[in-house]
């Protein structure tokens, strides 16, 4: 999570399996959502679509066939996943 105040909530349900790793507001390239959204741009960069709606459903079909693999190998940067790992490991 990216930690700017618009992204934040009074109240949150964290279920037990998962992990919240904060980053610096401002940073994107420490998100790994942004380069997600750095590789569909790439593939839907040339696409002349006439309704806007047309490209959501461009860009979810392309979200639906990411392989898991490509999925990891664009988010799993190192120091999250020790930063995962250390936070699990606190819970445990």
């Amino acid at each position: 999570m990216d930690n700017r105040p618009a992204h934040t909530a009074d109240s949150l349900h964290i279920p037990a399996n998962v992990a919240l790793v904060f980053q610096p507001p401002h940073c994107p390239e420490v998100n790994p959502v942004e380069r997600v959204w750095q590789d569909l741009r790439g593939r839907l960069a040339w696409l002349n679509l006439a309704h806007i709606e047309l490209l959501e459903d461009e860009l979810l079909a392309w979200v639906a066939r990411y392989p898991a693999a490509v999925v990891q190998s664009l988010t799993a940067y190192p120091f999250l996943i020790a930063a995962i790992d250390y936070l699990l490991a606190r819970t445990s």
